[in-house]
Parts: structure tokens; sequence; C-alpha cells
């Protein structure tokens, strides 16, 4: 802990003395070691202080790198991506420039905070590049978090036999490095894979098998496996359920876990606690969670025949689906998949090829 400490002090030592493009350059590659060694709070602040002897110039491998390292840190501080325009300059300069590693790191940030605003389709084309730029790269925790956000990609779209695989990917390559955190987030997702194919036993397995495990990971991300186990319990063990939610909330409120602890709360028989529960996911929620607390709470009101509460709620539905409808085609994301990996069969393998 002291040696990575001392590491820390002097990066930040370092980075304030940097004042030349050279030494730049340097700076860049000194913040991108704080990143990936979990200080992405000391990352951002480096790079919002310096932003404008990186941005305000002509430079396009500094801006490049730049660009790159914001998405990376603001994705990583859980951030609004800052715009979409710097992070496409990044692809670009790196696809004339052939830097596999930077291209596909740069694809993966885009893929990412795409699928984050719920734009599956955009998402997919973006962390399939991102996958095939990155088939030749030694930079293994890389290819890693492009295999997991593939995995979950799938996994929100549904897609469970695909998310499977990917899955299996990542908890095969996680055993082998022998890294703790990411053979927890392999088997969370398992569990939650298994559980949307209704294959309880698998489900349970992964689920029992990680959770002596869950103090290895962030804080925010515990909450959500919290939630998962919550709301995969909540049928069959409710009372159990229940703990798994509660317990989620003290960590960090969620609106997925409002919603199904209101669920509980609603076939208890408490509907006035459930109504609150469901309005304090609305206040935290973002458009896809508010629709899906919306819906419950249209349903909550009609079997207690509260029409006219159920209406001004199902008109609120149908202005999010319009919002949303706008923001996703409604091709499937297994077929853009599909697409993609067709469209590369026939091409001799060479990660440098330009596609798409």
């Amino acid at each position: 802990m002291k040696y990575t400490l001392l590491i820390v002090t002097c990066l930040i030592l370092e980075l304030s003395s940097c004042c030349n493009h050279s030494s730049e350059q340097k700076r860049l590659a000194k913040i991108n070691i704080l990143l990936n060694n979990g200080h992405p709070d000391l990352a951002y602040d480096q790079l919002t202080l310096y932003h404008s002897s990186f941005y305000n110039q002509d430079n396009t491998k500094l801006k490049a790198y730049y660009n790159l390292l914001l998405n990376k840190a603001s994705y990583m501080l859980y951030k609004p991506m800052p715009m979409d325009a710097p992070l496409n300059f990044s692809i670009s300069y790196y696809k004339k420039k052939k830097d596999i590693d930077k291209l596909s790191e740069s694809y993966f940030y885009r893929g990412a905070y795409e699928l984050d605003r719920n734009q599956l389709n955009k998402a997919t084309l973006s962390l399939k590049n991102s996958e095939w730029y990155s088939r030749l790269s030694r930079n293994v925790q890389l290819r890693h978090k492009i295999i997991e956000m593939l995995a979950v990609l799938n996994e929100r779209g549904g897609n469970y036999t695909s998310a499977i695989q990917y899955s299996y990917k990542n908890l095969y390559m996680s055993l082998r490095q022998k890294n703790l955190n990411w053979i927890v987030y392999a088997m969370g997702n398992l569990a939650v894979e298994y559980y949307g194919k209704g294959k309880k036993d698998s489900c349970t397995f992964y689920l029992t098998s990680c959770l002596p495990y869950l103090n290895k990971i962030k804080k925010r991300d515990r909450a959500y496996f919290l939630a998962n186990i919550g709301y995969i319990y909540a049928n069959y063990d409710p009372k159990l359920a229940e703990w798994y939610l509660r317990r989620s909330i003290q960590i960090m409120p969620l609106p997925e876990t409002y919603n199904t602890l209101a669920d509980i709360e609603y076939r208890s028989g408490n509907r006035n606690t459930a109504i609150k529960l469901l309005h304090k996911a609305l206040a935290i929620g973002n458009s896809k969670t508010k629709l899906l607390t919306n819906n419950l709470l249209v349903s909550n009101y009609v079997k207690e025949g509260n029409y006219k509460k159920a209406y001004n709620v199902d008109q609120k539905i149908i202005e999010l689906t319009n919002n949303i409808n706008r923001a996703n085609s409604q091709e499937k994301i297994e077929l853009i998949q599909k697409k993609f990996d067709y469209s590369v069969n026939d091409l001799k393998y060479n990660p440098l090829a330009e596609l798409i």
C-alpha cells in the first residue's frame, strides 16, 4: 500500500513539471498509468487542469490521446460522456495511424457510453469494432474489458446465449490471469444470464460462488450485485430477497433496487409502501428505469381502481417510449453482430484492415 502511494505521489509531482510537446505526451502517458492503477479521480483532475494546454493547439496526436483519456477517466468515474465528436476524432486518428490498442480502446469507450444511453444498435457496432481490432493485442486488460462489455450488451438485449458465451470467455481469461476481481464479475454476470434463461440451478451455483468475494469489488458495483441477487430471489424467497435489497440500498440507492423492493411490498399487501418506493426510484432514475417504474405504477393504480392516476402516468410512459424509440432503431443487436461477423469472415485476417 505504501509502495503504491509512493508511485502515485511521484507521478503527480512529475505531471506538475511537464511543459512542452514532448513532455505533454509523457504527461498523458503518466495520466494513463494513474487510470490503469485505479486512480481515475486523480487522473481526471490532471486532465481538466491541463485541458487548454492539450486541446487549444494543432497537435492532433495530443488531441486524440487527450480525448481518449478524458473519456476513459469520465467513464471510470461514472460521469457523462464529455461529447461524441472528440472520441470520434480519436477513432479517426488512430485508424489512420494504425494504432490498434488505442483504436480498440476508443471504440470501446464509445460503445460503453452508447450502451449507457441504451443505444444498443450503435453500441453493438462500436464494441464489435473494438473486439475486432483488439484480437492481436497483447493488452490483456483491454481484451478483458471488451469481452466483459459484450456480455453485458447481449444480456441487456436479452440475447442470453451470446451473453453466456462471452461471459465464459471472460471467466476463462480471468482464471488464467488469477484476477479475483475479474472472476467475481464474470460469475455474477453468468448468474444473471442463467437466470434470464430460466436455469435456476446454474444461476444459484454462480451466485453462491461469488458471494464470499463481494468485498473485493467497487462499492457501486457491490450495490448492483446485491440488487441482482435480491431480484433473482424475489420470486421464490421474498424475505431473503428483501434482505439483499436493503443491504444494496444501504450501500447505494439504485432505482432497480427500489423497483424490486416495491414489487415485493405490493405482493405482501403493503401498497402505500410500494408506491412510496416507486417514487423514490423515479427520483433517481434515467429514461430506461423510469419507463419500468412507471409501468409498475400504472399496474398498481389499475389494481386499486385509481384510473385517473393510471392515465396520467401512462401519458408519461408514452413520452418516455417515444424518446427511447427516437434514440434506437428497431433492428435487433443479435442481427447486427452477425452482420458484422459475416462482413469480416471472408477477409484475410489482418488487424490493420479498414472496416466499416
